[in-house]
């Protein structure tokens, strides 16, 4: 039979694996998630390929449609890895925010009182 001061306790501790760990492993899934959705729409593996490889695009070999394809790859490889960046710097301060609220919540209490 547990005794009956550590149900508090244990729930408690529920609470703190809860808020410490399970939730910002979730927004961290949640933002590999966007990751995943982000490269199916920009495609940057081949695009790096052919940026590389120097492919030109929509197959003009000429030097105007070879100067056009590298900057256009380039121009779209930048966005691309800029994108990549917000989200990954969303889902870390999401998960900052998230793990610093309370702390703001207990400084916020007692600048009231």
């Amino acid at each position: 039979m547990t005794q009956l001061w550590l149900i508090p306790l244990r729930e408690l501790f529920r609470f703190f694996i809860w808020w410490v760990w399970l939730i910002p492993v979730r927004v961290f899934r949640l933002t590999k998630g966007w990751l995943v959705d982000a490269d199916n729409i920009l495609v940057l593996g081949p695009t790096l390929r052919l940026w590389l490889a120097g492919e030109p695009l929509f197959g003009d070999r000429t030097w105007q449609g070879r100067i056009i394809g590298f900057l256009f790859r380039l121009i779209r490889i930048l966005i691309t890895v800029l994108v990549y960046i917000v989200i990954l710097a969303l889902g870390l301060g999401l998960t900052i925010v998230w793990l610093v609220l309370p702390l703001l919540i207990v400084i916020s209490i007692f600048n009231l009182w």
